[in-house]
């Protein structure tokens, strides 16, 4: 009996379930790590800090985020303010690619099973604030503490490519090399190249935040914070070619556009007590509520049109036309 359960405890990890995870929401929607999430100033925003800054570093904005009914400590001054324009903090990249074992059965065929979700990693993440600024202020008479009242503003805004490469945005061109120099000869047919395109995905955020908190006295303090953010996610993708022969009326065009548009806002307000029973123990309490909408537009289309000759002019001739949206 106890080997059966052994067995059944080590195979579990092997055996999953009918659907994993969120697999039939990320077919149909685009996910990102600023939705439904509390979104607040971390002035320690930085690679290996800004997960735990919270909480294991004294700082009077991330005070606030653990409890703004922890009065900020910002010494003998009325007013503190903090700015920066760091940007992005990393350049994350695009993994393409996957590696996965391979098990050969014999020297003449190799077994390549298909791709296992758990090996899938993804380590894009969405551009952090280009400028973040805030303020704390003890609105009352310069020797009281007991109360305060701030705010921060955070700006997104980071342009990047659709995709992390242009996929087939880039065509050789006749009569020409790869640096754009006019070859030596020519052909005896003239050829007419057409081709335009783009590849661009701008990114636009707007993250703010107030707070307040009160003293009642020197064993109870009550805070109140309230913060949102609104995002936009706006690019496309168009690809078009266009060629004409001259030899016999020869005419090929290709045309690929894709646009997708996110746009997402939310409000999360949560208040916050503490209560310092003894001069060496003290409880605090934070609840919150989070409510936000996202909406997405995905639309794509293609054609393709091809013509070779005409019934005058020769006997092999064709004419092909397709096109799709979505």
């Amino acid at each position: 009996m106890k080997k059966i359960i052994m067995s059944m405890f080590f195979l579990s990890s092997l055996i999953f379930a009918q659907y994993w995870g969120e697999r039939t929401t990320e077919q149909s929607f685009e996910q990102s790590n600023l939705y439904f999430q509390n979104h607040y100033l971390n002035t320690f925003g930085v690679k290996y800090y800004k997960d735990i800054a919270v909480g294991m570093i004294d700082d009077p904005f991330l005070n606030i985020e653990l409890n703004p009914a922890l009065i900020p400590d910002i010494g003998d001054k009325e007013i503190y303010i903090y700015l920066d324009f760091r940007g992005d903090r990393t350049e994350p990249t695009i993994v393409q690619s996957y590696v996965q074992p391979l098990a050969m059965e014999s020297y003449s065929s190799i077994y390549i099973p298909p791709i296992d979700r758990r090996w899938f990693s993804d380590t894009r993440t969405e551009p952090e604030p280009l400028v973040s600024l805030g303020i704390i202020t003890y609105p009352l008479e310069s020797n009281s503490k007991d109360f305060y009242l701030g705010g921060t503003y955070q700006l997104i805004l980071k342009e990047e490519s659709y995709y992390s490469m242009p996929y087939w945005i880039y065509n050789s061109q006749y009569y020409y090399d790869s640096f754009g120099n006019e070859l030596a000869s020519r052909s005896s047919y003239d050829i007419v190249t057409r081709y335009s395109g783009s590849d661009e995905m701008v990114n636009e955020g707007h993250i703010f935040s107030v707070f307040t908190g009160y003293k009642f006295s020197d064993n109870l303090n009550f805070g109140l914070a309230l913060n949102g953010i609104s995002h936009s996610r706006k690019g496309n993708y168009a690809n078009q070619y266009y060629d004409t022969y001259y030899l016999y009326e020869n005419y090929w065009n290709n045309s690929d556009y894709t646009q997708r548009k996110q746009e997402y806002d939310d409000l999360d307000i949560n208040a916050g007590v503490i209560y310092k029973f003894t001069p060496l123990f003290t409880a605090g309490l934070k609840l919150g509520l989070l409510s936000g909408a996202a909406d997405q537009h995905y639309e794509t289309s293609y054609s393709y049109g091809s013509e070779y000759g005409s019934p005058e002019e020769t006997l092999e001739w064709y004419k092909s036309y397709s096109s799709s949206s979505t």
